[in-house]
This record gives structure tokens, sequence and C-alpha cells, in this order.
């Protein structure tokens, strides 16, 4: 009996004991099933875009060779295609001016160049491929001129394709050219690679030098570092620098480049150009954009030559482990990445062969493409722009420290309203519990400023007073150490097939980033938000090289884009950071374009290529008026550039979140900076009859003055010599 007794007791503590492991054994799997719905599949169509056929076509025969070699391929009514059988140049003659523009100098202009080698033969060759042998992990160069290259050439429809053999590397390729209404159209379609032997190709850079400009002519290079840069020649100053090489939308983060600059801003639009005399081109990668390198090489750099072109690049280096210990070597991708290079080259003549000339011809690009349309609302009605902080977390305990709760930011939007101003987007960050993704749920509201129900009262305070709120969030960073995510389940897989990993952070599969988009708008869609602005999926793209996706850098831009295209059918609006080209026509606002050049030595000048490309149908801010550097100077180069006016603010003091990750806010309480922003949108009020319009022009008419004009024929002065902008009707030059 007293064993019987003894042993009750023992049998209670098991069976409770037992209870709350099932019922641990339950939440856990609960929990995991629903962390397991992050990874399903989008629903996503990710069928390819159509790949460029290589169409065999009769063989072509010049019929007429004039003086220097060349015989016309094709022509229509602006342009003619002429190519030189001897060299594979070609040339492309506009019918109306007469003028020429040549894949390469003429004979004439290279003899007095001083280059040997490699060097010297790539200035005579439309192209330079870099390959590597498969035994080594040296890269090599191979041009036209190279031995052993042959090409044949075919007739396509509106040009001609020339097929290259190299064939001491046992490698092929094709060249395709074809005149459009613009000008040329030059592709490497990828159906027309092969590598039969030991070598592998790298990357192809595409007529490297056409339309080069010698160190007599005067006029610049486009680049798009920044909003929009030149690079003046003849130069007035010393050349410092390699040139400029940079990659579109940034390198390729999962091989862990040793070159990449997580301060730089990398290309956010694929387009480069040139001008010379009286004339220009404007350049646009329309493929294969997120695997290219534009490079501006100015006169002296690798030659006596000024130009600008696109490098495709199919296979990236990257480190392969070659022990526990951590050895490794650097080494190229085994396969190569499918991809149609394309880029289309469009002719400028007269007063629109500049700058402004060409980000007006890809505004039109864009627009043709269903991805720029005029802005809807009506003059004066788009809304100023503010980012409430609502707080975050402490880097000791993870504690949260409120900036401002709910019930604060209905008294700075009242306040906001009784001031004056009509017409504010509200967007809130830090707002999330732990003021991130803590957890799996992506609505999970931050208690302490006052959770869901807060939230509700807020929104419902902002539609009362005709303002919009917005909801911040950044779905692909993670932090392993705050975040209750795992790397290893939702992370994206690096090159050598490890979870890509930073210290703590990693970066999100887009398949996770997706989902948590889609229960973020089903639940904020309950509360009557208004839209969300997105970090990241405007201004970051990467590979996953995990198994079970392989997504390339245009899968994740397509699931990106999707992400975006639900929020706005949705709730209406999605905005996302500096705006990478992609994003054109998916978003109806960008927080931040590039405001500044990375201040290359090469770069002499910037200029609003961005804004004039996108004024009229997509809304921008620049630096918030807070937290920029030279107040009143960065206050007119917004108004020069067209930008709406922002301000990040708090109820509380920055000091609050002095210990937390939101770093950078140094002074932020409304009530200091109430005044310069009532004063800000005073401007933006002078500036209504320009809010849908284009910008047709913009020049600098006197040293340190900058007009900027419109379609409706508003002109908008800015003096950074009296510190004033002056807003006056019918603009004309």
């Amino acid at each position: 009996m007293g064993s019987f007794i003894n042993i009750r007791p023992r049998r209670k503590v098991l069976l409770v004991a037992a209870i709350v492991i099932a019922a641990a054994g339950i939440v856990l799997f609960a929990k995991s099933q629903m962390d397991s719905s992050l990874t399903d599949k989008t629903g996503i169509d990710m069928r390819k875009a159509e790949a460029v056929a290589v169409i065999a076509g009769d063989a072509w025969k010049a019929d007429a060779v004039d003086g220097e070699g060349f015989a016309e391929a094709a022509s229509n009514a602006g342009y003619a295609l002429e190519f030189q059988q001897s060299t594979g140049q070609i040339r492309v003659k506009n019918l109306h001016s007469g003028e020429y523009w040549n894949s390469n100098p003429s004979p004439s202009a290279l003899a007095g160049e001083t280059v040997k080698g490699d060097l010297r033969t790539n200035l005579e060759s439309p192209f330079i491929l870099e390959y590597y042998e498969q035994a080594s992990i040296q890269r090599k160069v191979a041009n036209a001129l190279g031995s052993g290259v042959k090409w044949t050439v075919a007739k396509q429809k509106d040009g001609i394709a020339v097929h290259y053999d190299l064939t001491q590397l046992q490698i092929k390729f094709t060249m395709v050219y074809t005149l459009t209404e613009n000008g040329l159209k030059v592709v490497v379609p990828d159906s027309g690679m092969e590598e039969n032997g030991n070598n592998r190709i790298v990357s192809i850079e595409v007529l490297p030098f056409f339309g080069a400009a010698g160190t007599d002519e005067a006029g610049y290079l486009f680049v798009p570092d920044g909003p929009g840069a030149l690079m003046h020649f003849p130069r007035s100053r010393q050349l410092i620098g390699k040139g400029y090489n940079q990659p579109v939308y940034g390198p390729e983060i999962t091989t862990k480049s040793p070159n990449y600059d997580s301060t730089a801003v990398y290309p956010a639009v694929p387009v480069f150009g040139m001008k010379k005399g009286e004339d220009a081109f404007l350049a646009i990668i329309k493929a294969g954009a997120s695997k290219a390198a534009i490079r501006a090489l100015p006169s002296g750099v690798v030659s006596s030559f000024n130009s600008v072109s696109a490098k495709f690049v199919y296979r990236e280096e990257y480190d392969r482990r070659l022990s526990l210990g951590g050895k490794a070597t650097r080494v190229f991708e085994d396969e190569r990445t499918p991809l149609d290079g394309e880029v289309e080259y469009s002719f400028l003549t007269g007063k629109e062969a500049d700058y402004v000339g060409m980000a007006k011809r890809y505004r039109d690009e864009l627009t043709s493409e269903g991805k720029l349309q005029p802005i809807q609302t009506a003059q004066g009605d788009v809304p100023f722009e503010l980012m409430i902080i609502c707080g975050n977390s402490n880097f000791y305990n993870k504690d949260y420290e409120v900036a401002t709760t709910f019930s604060q930011a209905q008294k700075i939007i009242n306040d906001l309203k009784q001031s004056g101003v009509e017409h504010a987007r509200i967007t809130l960050d830090g707002w999330q519990s732990h003021g991130r993704l803590y957890n799996t749920d992506p609505f999970n509201v931050e208690k302490k400023l006052g959770g869901k129900a807060g939230l509700k009262a807020l929104v419902n305070k902002a539609h009362e007073l005709g303002y919009e709120i917005v909801l911040n969030v950044d779905f692909v960073d993670a932090d392993s150490e705050i975040d209750d995510l795992s790397p290893k389940n939702f992370g994206v897989r690096s090159a050598e097939g490890d979870v890509l990993l930073f210290g703590s952070d990693f970066i999100l599969t887009p398949n996770v980033t997706y989902h948590l988009a889609e229960k973020l708008v089903h639940e904020a869609k309950a509360v009557g938000v208004d839209g969300v602005l997105y970090e990241e999926l405007g201004n970051f793209l990467t590979r996953d090289y995990n198994p079970n996706y392989k997504y390339t850098r245009d899968d994740t831009a397509l699931i990106y884009n999707s992400i975006l295209d639900m929020t706005r059918k949705e709730l209406g609006f999605s905005g996302v950071y500096q705006g990478n080209s992609y994003s054109f026509g998916h978003i109806d606002h960008i927080n931040g374009i590039p405001r500044d050049t990375n201040h290359f030595y090469m770069v002499d000048e910037m200029v609003p290529f961005m804004p004039i490309a996108l004024h009229g149908s997509v809304t921008y801010t620049m630096a918030p008026g807070n937290l920029r550097n030279d107040i009143n100077a960065e206050r007119l180069k917004g108004i020069e550039y067209g930008a709406v006016p922002a301000f990040m603010l708090t109820a509380e003091s920055s000091r609050m979140l002095l210990d937390t990750t939101t770093y950078g806010i140094f002074s932020s309480r409304y009530e200091q900076w109430k005044k310069q922003a009532l004063e800000e949108y005073a401007d933006m009020k002078r500036m209504a009859s320009t809010d849908n319009q284009p910008i047709t022009d913009h020049y600098e008419s006197a040293a340190g003055v900058y007009v900027t004009e419109y379609g409706n024929g508003v002109r908008v002065t800015v003096d950074y010599n009296n510190g004033r902008f002056d807003v006056e009707r019918e603009a004309s030059r």
C-alpha cells in the first residue's frame, strides 16, 4: 500500500509533464506549420521572357563597298546600318543629318594611339570577351582581332546577325544588329552561345568604343551615378581613378564580393549616353540589365578615347571553401547565367542632344512600355510626406523604446491640419512589435504604442482629416538575434550553398518576403491602412542559390513587383526606396531617390536625369528636411529637382532612439521642426501647378542659378547665391 501511495504522486508529476510536453509540441508544430507556409510557392507565373532566337537567314553579301570598306546592310526611314566585312565593325548613318556613329575609332583617329597589346586591339573590336580556362581561375580577354577568330554574316529583318567563332577557344556567340525608329538595337542572344572546350565565358562587353570621342572633341559621357552624372571632355582637371564601372542595381551580394560597398548608391536605371558636338545618343539596356555593368572610360584611363558601354556578366566569382578551417579560393560559377543581352541606342540631334533630351527619350520609352503614366490627381493634391518614427528595440535587453505613440501621432496630424496642411501621407516606422519583424506575424502591432486598436483609431482620425496612413516595413533584411525567423529555413543561400550571413544579419528568400507581405496587406486592409512603403524592394536585388528555388535576380525582381502590384490593388498605394527601374509601373512613390553622386573623382557634374524621366508620373522625395547636411542648399535642390518635401519626426526627443537599432536620427522632435515643415509645405503649394507635369527642360542660366521648365509652361528658377526660388509661367528658352 505504501509503495502504491508513493508512486501515485510520481504518476501525477509524469502526467503533468507529459501534458506540458504535448502542449509544447502542439504549439511548436503549429508554429512550424505557420513558419513553413512562408516558404511555400508564391503562385506567381515564373515563366521566363521569351528568348531571342538566332535566325539563320541567308548569307549577307556586300553589294557596294565604299572607300573605307563599309557597305550598307539595312536601312529605314531615318537610318542606314553599314558593315565592314574585314573588321566586323559597324556604323550607323543618320539619313537626316548625314552624321555617322561608328562602333570603333577610325584608322586615322587611331594613328596617334600609344597603347599596345590587347588594349590596342580592343579599340578595333566590336566586343571584348572575358573568359577563363576551367583548369585555372585567371581572367583572360579575347576580341575580334584575336588569332583564329572567324565570323559569318546573315541577313535579318531590318539588320544583320554576325556569328562569331573563336576557334582556338571553342567559343561561339552572335551579335544581332537591328535598325529601329530611333536608332540601333544590339542583341547578344543566349541561344547563340556555345562553349565546347575547356574555356568558359565570364562576360561580354558590347560595342565598347561605340561613338568613342577623341581628346580634341567637346562633349560628355552620361552615367546613371546618383540621379545622373556627367564626365566632361576634354577634361579640365586632373584624371584620378580607373573610370566608372558599376553594376546595375548593385553587385551580386550572394557571391560575397569583396568589392561590395553597402554605403554606395548603385545605378537605379540601366542607361548611359554620350554627347559629342551637336549630336548625342542614349543607350538603354532593355534586356539583361540585372546582370549588366556600365563602364565609362575617360581619355587617359586605358586609351586616348572617351567611351561608355554595357558589359553583360554571365558568371560570377565567389569564395569556394577548401577546408573546414575556413580556407577558400576564388572561383567562377560552373553554370552560365542564361540571358539575352540587349542595348538600344537612340540618336539625338540639335537641342535634344543633351542630358535633358536623353532623360526625355528614356521617359518616352518607359511610357510606351506602360511603365509610366501621368499622375491622375489634381494639381495641388499631391500629399506632403511625413514619416513618424514610433520607436524601436534597444541594443541591450531588446526592450521597446517609445518615440511616438499612436495617440501622440493623432495629436501631430491634428495639429498639421489646423496649421493648414490640406493633404498629407503619414508613414509609420517602427510600429511592429519590438520595432521590426519580430516573429512570423507581420501585423503584430507594438502594444506600447496602443496596439491594433490604437492603430485603427489613428487610421480613422487620419481619414477624417483627409490624410493617408502608410506602413513602413522591411521584409527583406532579418536579424537572427532579434527576429524569430531561422536563417537556415528562411535565408537566401550563397553561391557556395550556405546561408548568406553578415554577422547576425541575413536576407529573406523572396518567397518568405512575398508571404509576409501578403499577410500584412490582408490584415492592414481590414484596419483601413492606405498603403505600404517597402524597404529594399526597390533598391536591392539578389539571387537565391537555394536548390528549391534557384532564383535569378530577374526572378527576385518579378516577385518583388508582384508584391507591389498586390499592395496597390488591395490598399491603393505602394512605395519603395531609391526606385530601381524594374519597379517602375508597379509603384506610386519613391522615398529618397538618389540625391547625390558617389563622388567618384572622374565625375564632373550632377544632373537630374531621374527626376526629368519620372516627374509627373511618379512622386518622389529626397533628403528628409530634418536630416540634411546643408538645410537650405538641399531644400533648394529638392525644389530644383521637383521633389515632394519630406520629414522624419517623433513626438519625443530623438534621444529615445539613441540606443536602438534606428540610427542617424539626430534631431526629430515635431515641436522643433514644425515651423520648418510648414515652410516647406508652403514651398510645395507655390509649385502646385507642376505636380502632374513632365519636366521639359533644365539648365544653368547663370553661375549658381538653375532653371527647371515644365510641360504647362511653368518655369522654376532656383538661385543658390541668394537662397531663393521663383515660380513663373510661360517658360521659354
